[in-house]
């Protein structure tokens, strides 16, 4: 057994239990962050938390969550992503950051959303999305350190009016999971 499934959470492990969708388990590659990608995480995640806050970026995230553990389980999102597409996570904290989260080696722009829950429904905010800037969605679930990457919707296939729905915070662009691509097909996502 590796140091990384030592570190396996009681939380995660519920997750994973309480995931009774054989199609869903079946469908997503499970990936596993070590101690040392656990780090990072974090360390990524509180200086991105503390650049924002000290630029004044308005937080538009609709939930009753502390933002510290948001952004700790996004970066953690994000590395399980990369690391499964074997490229390197943007490393940019500035200001001037790119509004994707990755370039894969095929060149596509990625949003990595990341959900904790059970409703995997992949989700983009009205306002927060930047037209020029991403050519797809991946939907990651999982606490840190055990994610599965479910799938990928392109832009067009998010942002538009018939995605847009009300999960009871305001309108958000959604599509559930059994709506996205399967994983092995990111390198045809259209380029913006």
């Amino acid at each position: 057994m590796t140091q990384a499934m030592l570190v396996t959470s009681d939380m995660t492990r519920r997750w994973i239990r309480s995931t009774d969708d054989q199609y869903l388990r079946d469908r997503a590659e499970c990936v596993t962050l070590n101690a040392t990608e656990q780090r990072l995480a974090l360390y990524l995640a509180k200086t991105r938390h503390a650049n924002n806050v000290r630029l004044g970026v308005t937080d538009k995230l609709r939930t009753r969550r502390d933002p510290e553990q948001i952004e700790f389980e996004g970066m953690s999102a994000e590395l399980a992503f990369c690391k499964s597409q074997n490229v390197y996570p943007d490393l940019v904290l500035g200001w001037n950051r790119p509004h994707y989260d990755c370039l894969t080696s095929d060149g596509i722009r990625v949003d990595v959303k990341c959900v904790v829950g059970q409703t995997a429904h992949l989700k983009a905010m009205p306002g927060k999305v930047h037209v020029q800037d991403v050519d797809a969605f991946v939907l990651v679930q999982g606490v840190s350190p055990t994610y599965r990457i479910i799938g990928w919707a392109s832009f067009g296939d998010l942002v538009n009016d018939a995605a847009l729905t009300d999960f009871g915070y305001g309108p958000a662009y959604a599509l559930g999971w059994q709506d996205l691509q399967p994983m092995d097909t990111l390198s045809t996502a259209p380029r913006r």
